[in-house]
C-alpha cells in the first residue's frame, strides 16, 4: 500500500511541477524537465511518509473493526444514518447564514450528530435490536455454541484442555469487566495470584490463535456502578448465549433470569468419563502351567 500511494503522489506532484514551471511562462523542455523531476522528488518524500501513515491507519482500523462485534458495526451505521438524517433537518435554518459561514458551520453539524449518532447506536444496540425482537449474535463466525466466559473459568487451569478436547466449541464472549479483573489479579502483591492472572490472561492469547474456537472480546460500556456479574447475565441473555461459570452465586443469578448455565467442572467430569470410556484394559497373561 505504501508504494502504491507514493507512486499516486509522484504522478500528482509531477504533474504540479509541470504545470507551475509552464505556467511561469517557460516553455523550454530542460525547464519543464527540472520541474517535473523537482515535482516527484517531493511526491517521493511526501508519499513514503504519507503511505506509512496511511497503512498504519489502515490496520489500527482493521484491528479495530476486528475487536467489535458486528452487532454493534450495524448498530451504529444505523446511528451514524439517522444522526445525518438529523443533521440535515437542523441545518436547514443555518444556510441563511452567509456562505463563508454558513459551509463550516453545517459541516461541523453534520459531524458531530454523526459522531453522536454513530456512539450512541453502538452503546444502545440491545435496545434497538430489541426494538425489532432480534437478539444480535456474536461477531463469531464458527458454528456451535455462544458461551459468554467469567473470571473464575478463564483463571481455571482446565479451560484449555476443556477446548482442546472438543468439549467446548464456537464463539467465547469476554467482556471488559472480565478483562480488568484478570488485570487485576494478574498486577496483585501475593505471588501466587499474580502468577494465576498471568497464566490466564495467556490463555486468553492461545484460544485467540486457536482455530477450534472464535474468542470475541466484547467492548461494551458498563452502566455506572453495575456489577461485573450483572453485565455477564446481561450480555448472555441480550445474545441467547450460555453462561459458563464455576461461581455459584452468579449461576443461580443467571439461572433465575432465564439464562443457560454451564459448568467447567461439569465439563470437565465429562471429558474425565470420556478418557475412561476410551482405555483400553490391559491384556493379562496368564502363562502356561
Amino acid at each position: 500500500m505504501v508504494e502504491v500511494i507514493r507512486l499516486i503522489m509522484v504522478a500528482i506532484f509531477a504533474l504540479v511541477g509541470w504545470e507551475v514551471v509552464f505556467r511561469a511562462g517557460s516553455e523550454q523542455s530542460d525547464r519543464l524537465l527540472v520541474g517535473t523531476l523537482l515535482g516527484a522528488a517531493v511526491g517521493y518524500v511526501l508519499g513514503g511518509a504519507f503511505g506509512r501513515r496511511t497503512a498504519s491507519a489502515v490496520s489500527d482500523l482493521e484491528r479495530e473493526l476486528r475487536r467489535i462485534p458486528a452487532a454493534e458495526i450495524l448498530a451504529g451505521g444505523i446511528g451514524l444514518a439517522l444522526g445525518l438524517v438529523l443533521a440535515s433537518l437542523v441545518s436547514f435554518p443555518l444556510f441563511h447564514l452567509p456562505p463563508r459561514a454558513a459551509y463550516p458551520v453545517v459541516g461541523t453539524v453534520y459531524l458531530i450528530f454523526a459522531y453522536m449518532g454513530y456512539k450512541l447506536g453502538r452503546a444502545k444496540s440491545e435496545e434497538l435490536f430489541g426494538l425489532f425482537g432480534v437478539k444480535p449474535r456474536a461477531a463469531g463466525t464458527l458454528s456451535g455454541e455462544v458461551v459468554v466466559l467469567d473470571a473464575s473459568v478463564i483463571l481455571d487451569s482446565r479451560l484449555k484442555a476443556m477446548v482442546e478436547q472438543g468439549f467446548l466449541v464456537g464463539t467465547l464472549l469476554v467482556t471488559r469487566g472480565v478483562l480488568d479483573e484478570l488485570q487485576t489479579v494478574a498486577d496483585s502483591s501475593n505471588a501466587g495470584r499474580r502468577a494465576r492472572g498471568r497464566r490466564a490472561l495467556d490463555t486468553l492469547v492461545e484460544l485467540k490463535r486457536d482455530p477450534s474456537v472464535d474468542m470475541v472480546f466484547v467492548e461494551e460500556a458498563r452502566p455506572h456502578g453495575e456489577p461485573v456479574d450483572t453485565q455477564l447475565v446481561r450480555v448472555a441473555r441480550a445474545r441467547g448465549a450460555a453462561l459458563l461459570t464455576n461461581d455459584s452465586g452468579l449461576a443461580k443469578l443467571a439461572a433465575a433470569l432465564d439464562v443457560r448455565v454451564r459448568s467447567i467442572h461439569a465439563l470437565a467430569e465429562a471429558g474425565a468419563r470420556q478418557r475412561a470410556g476410551h482405555r483400553v484394559p490391559r491384556r493379562r497373561d496368564h502363562g502356561r502351567c
